[in-house]
């Protein structure tokens, strides 16, 4: 069950995984290119402070150079991943793949000018590894580039290396070191991608939470205590900075009547189309909440009572549901004393709707499904 979860997280969220991923090994990869030209700056003071003349001139130049393009390479890439607006995610982790391959192929390079002077592969153990180990690469494209670069690595170190003996070790401690470097490239990216896939599935579990603590489980519209927390908050605002606020208060026209002559059932289903249409009618302009029962609260922001008593008039003309409500604006009240008067205003209507029906009309008359 849980896989089965961890699976449809994975198909639901894939893209954002891969953005998550892009991220973090962006950081990564920046952070192991600091390390390496800090390092790779240390080997070249040392050579430049050396006493052998050889480091002082023909390796010192290369290993210079290597410096450079380094730093150069580090500065291109910060540039291309920080520019989202021109590259893409895809672009940007092509733009990263392919800067891990170049960091593998320039250790290579600078473990044959190591050759002079030790005939160990040190700098490409550190790097390989340091990649493997932070680096959460496909297994298709950690293959490409542990491949390419033992590639060079086997052809290019004859050239630095004339000792069989020593090639022959180089070669075969290169190619378990990129051996065992896939692995855990391979492990450290599958628990990675599970890491990412279970925090998506908690994170979707708290926006479900959130969501059923603030809304009403019949209409999907706020429930009275986030609705009755939001109209505090915009009287905080309007009080301090002197907007209009209305509200207006409304329920179903005999619905008590209707609930005892027909069932709760048909009741529910009243309650849900009449929130259904202010949902549709209202939102986003004027915030809908079920305060209760069979009565919503419809907070104006920045709404006086004369528009919004036109688009309820309006709304009432297009319902299915027949209701009454009452209007309130906001002059120095409270919450409460607000919301009394709306209640209060839609009591009024109530009672002239009542006296203004026919004895002939029926609740049947009153819902049309």
């Amino acid at each position: 069950m849980q896989d089965d979860r961890v699976d449809a997280a994975y198909e639901n969220g894939h893209e954002n995984m891969k953005r998550k991923l892009l991220s973090g090994n962006y950081q990564r990869v920046k952070a192991i290119s600091l390390a390496i030209c800090l390092l790779q700056g240390a080997i070249v003071v040392s050579y430049l402070l050396g006493v052998d003349e050889r480091l002082r001139h023909i390796k010192y130049i290369g290993m210079k150079s290597l410096y450079i393009g380094l730093v150069l390479l580090l500065f291109i890439f910060d540039r291309l991943m920080k520019d989202r607006e021109k590259n893409e995610d895809h672009l940007r982790h092509f733009i990263l793949i392919g800067y891990v391959n170049v960091i593998v192929i320039w250790s290579v390079i600078s473990t044959f000018f190591a050759q002079t002077i030790t005939s160990d592969i040190s700098i490409y153990i550190l790097v390989v590894f340091g990649l493997a180990a932070t680096v959460r690469m496909r297994p298709r494209a950690s293959a490409v580039v542990y491949g390419l670069g033992y590639a060079v690595f086997f052809f290019g170190m004859p050239y630095f290396q004339d000792k069989p003996s020593y090639l022959l070790s180089h070669r075969m401690n290169g190619l378990i070191l990129n051996v065992i470097a896939f692995m855990i490239s391979w492990m450290f990216y599958r628990y990675s991608v599970r890491d990412v896939q279970q925090r998506e599935i908690i994170l979707e579990r708290n926006r479900e939470l959130l969501y059923l603590s603030q809304h009403d489980g019949l209409t999907g519209l706020y429930n009275h205590s986030t609705i009755h927390l939001k109209l505090q908050k915009l009287v905080e605002d309007s009080r301090r900075r002197g907007t209009v606020l209305t509200v207006a208060m409304l329920d179903i026209d005999a619905f008590k009547h209707i609930n005892d002559t027909y069932g709760h059932q048909y009741g529910d289903q009243m309650i849900k189309a009449l929130a259904t249409e202010l949902k549709d009618f209202f939102i986003p302009k004027v915030s809908v909440g079920r305060y209760g029962g069979d009565e919503f609260l419809l907070i104006g922001r920045n709404m006086t009572a004369e528009v919004l008593n036109t688009q309820l008039m309006t709304f009432q003309q297009q319902t299915t549901v027949a209701f009454s409500y009452g209007i309130a604006s906001f002059e120095a009240h409270s919450v409460i004393q607000l919301i009394d008067e709306a209640d209060r205003n839609m009591y009024k209507c109530k009672v002239e709707k009542r006296l203004a029906l026919s004895r002939e009309a029926t609740p049947s008359e009153i819902f049309v499904p």
